[in-house]
């Protein structure tokens, strides 16, 4: 497949042809696998996780990302999300395991379905900051560490094609 690395080889890239592609609805899911191979350019910072809005499959913001941890038993990463409270009142922190969080568009992270509400959210386990580690801000992380992308429908799927 062609690739573009600068600007003037994106601008010699064939011009979009509308005729050619249909245009995919904003549901349409895709796997990570339609865009090639991942690289370094891929992976994300601590720092630019932080702050983002956790949501459910309706688009509900439902928690925030507060930072990100290892696990001092297992290594594993996870997630601290503040879910709950108002204007940081009553908040509670709970841990959530990168590989059960998914990728939502540019700015968002999409909850597991054992944790779609803010009530199913604050179920998870609280933040122990003993058993966890916080990552500095400039910890990159590579996409693997989050789950794999929900696939669409098979309707979905055929626009696709």
């Amino acid at each position: 497949p062609q690739s573009a690395s600068t600007q003037d080889q994106l601008k010699a890239m064939p011009e979009y042809d509308k005729k050619r592609y249909t245009e995919l609805s904003d549901d349409v899911r895709l796997e990570h696998a339609e865009f090639g191979e991942w690289n370094e350019q891929t992976n994300i910072s601590v720092d630019d996780l932080d702050d983002r809005k956790v949501v459910n499959a309706s688009g509900d913001e439902i928690g925030e990302i507060e930072e990100i941890v290892r696990d001092n038993q297992d290594n594993s990463l996870s997630a601290v999300i503040d879910v709950g409270g108002f204007l940081g009142m009553g908040e509670k922190e709970v841990v959530v395991p990168l590989k059960e969080l998914q990728m939502h568009g540019e700015d968002k992270l999409l909850a597991p379905a054992r944790a779609s509400t803010q009530d199913q959210l604050k179920a998870m386990p609280e933040y122990d900051k003993k058993r966890y580690t916080e990552l500095s801000d400039d910890v990159r992380i590579e996409h693997a560490e989050f789950g794999a992308s929900a696939s669409g429908d098979s309707a979905s799927k055929r626009n696709m094609q």
